[in-house]
């Protein structure tokens, strides 16, 4: 009888690993003898040019990954490695005609009017900038850096950057702050908590646990996987395939266990919810 649900499942199953094919096959494995470290760049004088709103644009061949606003500071945080990283000038006039910002930067949405990648209105940087990751020697006591730029100028159609210097961290400096923790773990446990219940009732029509014990149960599950995953991969650096593989597995398997336990389901039941329910997350966790 169990199994018979586990035909409506299979295909989304099917569908969630196709989708997490390419982003694990672009994922690198780092060398035994280096270590990642993250690069906050910082351009210094974005004031010395008020007539311009500075944007930071993301790009993965032709898809538009991350563009935002920067804000007075001028701090740019680049995402995935592999995006290219542009730094744009548009003129505030153009900008205000297209874009209500308000206090709040300005989300992808909002600056797509823009037309970013085409508009001959927007100048934009030609030169590589340092940002997002470099990788050092695994003895470098090298935690981060932050890399300072000044404008030259804004002419014909081109941002030109000069590097000013650089600042290094022996510790990261707030690379992962709490908030960004507690936003990661509220993302996956409600991404996982309607999964729970939608698989549960909908697909499998299991009519136990009850709802506050089914509740307990993911929050319990989620409470002894995310904090100890998120702190062993950020402590230690750790990044590429194989350890998303290996995270997801070992998550997959404290969960089995403690909806088998906690929340009285049989165990093939309890593997492939949390499977799923895993899997979403992640893939929840590829668009944010």
């Amino acid at each position: 009888m169990l199994f018979r649900p586990v035909r409506r499942i299979f295909p989304v199953l099917c569908l969630l690993l196709v989708l997490c094919s390419p982003f694990s096959a672009r994922a690198d494995i780092i060398p035994k003898e280096m270590k990642p470290i993250f690069l906050t760049t910082i351009l210094e004088n974005l004031g010395e040019y008020p007539q311009y709103v500075f944007i930071q644009l993301e790009t993965l061949g032709r898809d538009i990954r991350n563009a935002k606003v920067l804000d007075g500071k001028g701090r740019i945080h680049k995402g995935y490695k592999f995006n290219h990283l542009e730094i744009l000038a548009v003129p505030k006039e153009l900008f205000a005609s297209k874009v209500q910002a308000g206090e709040k930067l300005a989300t992808v949405e909002e600056l797509d009017v823009l037309n970013l990648r085409e508009n001959p209105a927007i100048a934009r940087t030609t030169q590589p900038i340092e940002a997002g990751q470099q990788l050092v020697p695994r003895t470098s006591e090298v935690a981060g850096k932050e890399i300072f730029y000044r404008i030259l100028s804004v002419t014909n159609g081109t941002v030109a950057l000069e590097k000013t210097g650089e600042k290094i961290f022996t510790e990261q400096p707030n690379q992962y702050p709490v908030n960004l923790f507690l936003f990661a773990f509220a993302s996956t446990f409600s991404v996982e908590l309607v999964a729970f219940f939608m698989l549960l009732r909908l697909v499998f029509r299991y009519k136990t646990p009850g709802t506050l014990r089914a509740l307990f149960s993911v929050v319990v599950a989620q409470t002894l996987t995310l904090p100890v995953l998120w702190f062993l991969i950020e402590h230690y650096n750790l990044m590429g395939s194989i350890v998303a593989i290996g995270a997801e597995s070992l998550a997959v398997g404290v969960e089995t266990l403690v909806y088998t336990w906690l929340a009285k389901l049989p165990w093939r039941m309890a593997f492939l919810i949390s499977l799923t329910c895993n899997a979403a997350s992640y893939i929840v966790g590829l668009m944010l």
